[in-house]
């Protein structure tokens, strides 16, 4: 009999997962910083392979996926990655290569940089060597500086032994994880099959709506509800998705709210079912970083806060602490948690996140592309089940979350004291650049408009990015990722 799937996880959030140490500072970056560092480090990665490529004696084979599986008797783990590039060097030897873009200057960067490179890579050359006879790999790192597009490669071998060894070791410290999983999985199951609404009767219109929930996830569809005060919606919601969840019609459930009031109420009703239902739950309430943030002011240098100190030598045994020992965490026990252990306490609760079963948070945490949660909704996953409370006031919130707006003024403001040959002097006169070209875009149309007797066509219009040259709008990011 097939055991079921535990955890199906990359190699690169493996390794950063259970390989990461050190300062908050030095942790990853998020928001439209990251998404702006992604588009550029994807251009100068697929110039890199095609670089790479044209070398025939290389034999170079770009995006090789890579998977890795292992049969516990509690269930599966399955690995699974895509190496940059194969290739074999002229000397015949097996070769890993993974291309990472970077600000620092290349004269700056070791072997010993940034191990979590190394890291992933050595996962790729243990997964490719299961299929192959080499006996050594040659594990390459290729940096390229995004400014100058230099590159600078670092070179290691390993023997197969040692690549065997390293990765095993990562599973070793992955596999209390995936164990405290697999049991909770089996506890949450039964008690959620058992599931009894937490009243003696529905409200009038409840049991109606509670109905067409849970016939909604059962076809994989979408509803929009309207309902009246007081009925109980929440629960209304709530019941039939947890109901689902204990029939394995989905993995995890996010409650969005717009108010702390409706996710109190959220909460309260988890408690509910959890007392009156014996419901077996790990719940998470997320709060806002500057909300439960411990300083009076945060900053997260670790130089200021000792939380963001060494932070990620500490957070994993937090996090699994909670996850064993408690089912409703909340602020009051993040922060108690992360007193305890010294690690910020909106960082442990991101990480306790991809372990809990019901995440009641803001819309943002969903929606918004500069915070929304993207260790979940990056991939495309679909076994999530959104539960989007109010959902009116997502349109207006939508509107916040997909507009900006940057001031030519500011910038030149900015740039004033600087000199003039810093390196953010030259990444805003490059942005200041694109306004003048913008500018005289707009220009040239209303000229035209003038000229063809429409001179309101264009009376405080805002210019949109399709009235721009085509490969305008790629120029802008990749100026904006400059002075990012």
């Amino acid at each position: 009999m097939s055991r079921r799937l535990i955890d199906r996880i990359s190699v690169r959030t493996l390794v950063e997962f259970v390989l990461r140490s050190g300062d908050i500072e030095s942790g990853f970056a998020g928001g439209i910083r990251a998404n702006l560092r992604a588009l550029e480090g994807t251009r100068l990665h697929q110039k890199l392979q095609k670089r790479a490529m044209a070398r025939e004696e290389l034999s170079y084979q770009k995006e090789v996926s890579l998977l890795w599986e292992r049969t516990y008797s509690f269930g599966k783990l399955v690995v699974e990655g895509r190496a940059d590039g194969i290739f074999r060097t002229p000397e015949g030897l097996a070769a890993i290569d993974e291309i990472k873009s970077t600000e620092l200057p290349l004269s700056e960067i070791s072997a010993d940089t940034f191990p979590l490179h190394q890291a992933q890579a050595k996962c790729y050359g243990h997964m490719y060597l299961m299929d192959h006879e080499d006996e050594k790999l040659l594990i390459r790192i290729s940096y390229v500086q995004v400014e100058t597009e230099e590159v600078k490669y670092i070179d290691q071998v390993y023997t197969r032994e040692e690549l065997r060894e390293f990765f095993e070791e990562v599973i070793r410290l992955y596999e209390p994880w995936i164990r405290w999983k697999a049991a909770w999985d089996e506890t949450r199951e039964e008690s959620l099959q058992g599931l009894a609404f937490p009243f003696p009767s529905f409200r009038q219109g409840q049991r109606t709506m509670a109905a067409y929930v849970y016939r909604t996830i059962e076809e994989g569809g979408r509803i929009f509800l309207q309902a009246p005060t007081g009925i109980g919606k929440t629960l209304s919601t709530l019941y039939p998705a947890l109901k689902s969840m204990g029939e394995g019609k989905t993995d995890k459930i996010f409650y969005l709210t717009a108010k702390n009031v409706t996710k109190e109420a959220a909460r309260q009703a988890a408690e509910l079912l959890k007392t009156r239902s014996g419901m077996r739950l790990k719940t998470l309430v997320l709060t806002a970083k500057d909300r439960i943030c411990p300083l009076p002011k945060r900053d997260c240098r670790p130089e200021v806060c000792s939380y963001a100190k060494g932070h990620y030598d500490r957070v994993n045994e937090a996090a699994l602490h909670l996850l064993r020992e408690e089912e409703m965490m909340d602020d009051e026990l993040l922060l108690r948690t992360a007193e305890a252990y010294q690690v910020c306490p909106f960082e442990l609760s991101l990480d306790v996140a991809s372990w809990a079963d019901l995440i009641i948070c803001d819309y943002n945490y969903a929606f918004d592309p500069t915070a929304s949660l993207k260790r979940f909704f990056a991939e495309g996953k679909t076994d999530y089940l959104l539960l989007v409370d109010e959902a009116h006031n997502l349109v207006d919130r939508a509107r916040d979350m997909y507009s900006a707006s940057l001031e030519k003024k500011a910038l030149l403001e900015l740039r004033k004291p600087l000199p003039k040959k810093s390196y953010l002097y030259r990444a805003i006169t490059r942005v200041n650049q694109l306004f003048l070209e913008a500018g005289r875009a707009l220009s040239a149309e209303k000229e035209m408009a003038m000229d063809q007797g429409r001179p309101a066509a264009y009376e405080g219009k805002a210019l949109r990015l399709d009235d721009l040259p085509e490969d305008f709008e790629t120029r802008l990011y990749f100026a904006l990722l400059q002075l990012s």
